[in-house]
């Protein structure tokens, strides 16, 4: 008989390329500042023929796996960058053979590559959840991914953002709608759904820790993406679970309430302009690099046929260039932080932009249509003094 202090209570093999990809998804879900020592740890579960890995931050949690030959199943729970960053420097294409011991250390070989990661008690670690049965929608996984990709650009950064910081998630038999608000813009998506099973409205307003992993998840399906890839979604108590694959997220919902951004969306026409997405890209990143850096303003004026771009910084200069436009006899004259127009044309997915120009004291909105309102991504932006 072995001695306890030896015996393996995880023994098992799994390809290093496989374990390396789904370390680096449940890397980002990591949060860097945690004092909890088991918080900077990643759970790997040994059992069946699957390597699970399970990583959370008390609002977040990502259970995730890779094939594996499971000799002996168990628990281990070890610093997560530390493996990733151990386990990416192998040979993909080569196995990777994982012996976890009492005292809590675990052995990772790889041909003639050997070390030794001191973890944490993996009773220590975080009940994991579990998806629930009831599954309120399932769609497809490109779907989902878009709406969020598209309107990420809208949600508050900024620590104590409380509303500003969330995502407004919303699928009906109407379709998918997303919305997101930094109180300086508005990003409001929608998609009807063509494939879509429901057994009930989801309506939950999701941090944006919990929208960037979500992208992440879904990104990393899309890489994987043969056209059929679904996601489900299901909504239990306090917190949402998204499964795609091998894959689960859940996160913590909150309870703020997100403002009535249907009273912000222009409800009239004004002067309604349609741009080359790229030409105005690549003019107004030429133009933003002599704009204030507090400000990123850029002056907008639309005249005589022209929209003239213009950005004054007393020390880098002035940077003017113009773009045709149909000639008539409309003018305006508005300015933007160049910077929420570039966000925004970088994830539109568009080779044209329709801009609606109302009052230079509104918020003007830039319009991409697909169809007949199949998808629709509607941004709008306050103007600034430029």
């Amino acid at each position: 008989m072995e001695d306890q202090g030896t015996a393996p209570y995880l023994e098992a093999s799994a390809n290093v390329g496989d374990l390396s990809a789904e370390l680096a998804l449940a890397t980002g879900l990591r949060d860097p500042k945690t004092t909890v020592p088991i918080g900077a740890c990643v759970l790997l579960r040994a059992k069946g023929a699957r390597l699970e890995l399970v990583v959370s931050d008390l609002e977040r949690m990502l259970v995730t796996s890779c094939s594996a030959d499971v000799i002996a199943e168990g628990s281990a729970a070890v610093p997560i960058t530390s493996m990733h960053e151990y386990v990416r420097l192998l040979d993909a294409s080569r196995d990777v053979r994982l012996v976890g011991r009492a005292g809590d250390l675990l052995n990772i070989s790889c041909d003639a590559s050997k070390t030794r990661l001191q973890g944490q008690s993996p009773w220590s670690f975080p009940e994991v959840r579990q998806m629930p049965e009831k599954v309120t929608a399932t769609l497809a996984a490109r779907d989902l991914a878009r709406a969020i990709r598209q309107t990420l650009i809208s949600v508050s950064k900024e620590r104590g953002a409380q509303v500003y910081g969330h995502g407004l998630l919303q699928i009906s038999s109407d379709g998918i709608e997303v919305a997101t608000t930094d109180s300086h813009r508005l990003s409001v998506y929608k998609q009807r759904l063509d494939g879509v099973q429901l057994t009930g409205e989801t309506r939950c307003l999701i941090q944006r820790k919990g929208l960037v992993n979500l992208d992440k998840m879904l990104s990393a399906i899309a890489g994987e993406d043969t056209g059929d890839e679904r996601v489900e979604i299901a909504v239990e108590k306090n917190l949402a679970y998204f499964r795609a694959g091998p894959r689960t997220l859940s996160t913590r919902l909150s309870v703020a309430k997100f403002p009535d951004y249907q009273r912000v969306l222009p409800d009239k026409v004004g002067i309604v302009r349609e741009f080359s997405s790229a030409e105005l890209r690549a003019t107004l990143n030429r133009v933003a690099k002599f704009s204030p850096s507090q400000s990123g303003a850029v002056a907008f004026l639309l005249e005589d046929g022209e929209l003239r771009l213009t950005a004054r910084d007393a020390m880098a200069g002035i940077g003017r260039e113009t773009l045709p436009v149909d000639h008539d006899s409309s003018s305006f004259n508005v300015g933007f932080n160049a910077r929420y127009i570039l966000d925004f044309l970088d994830v539109c997915e568009s080779d044209t932009v329709t801009v609606n120009l109302r009052d230079p004291k509104l918020p003007a909105e830039f319009r991409v249509e697909r169809g007949r309102g199949d998808r629709l991504l509607r941004y709008v932006v306050m103007p600034i003094r430029a």
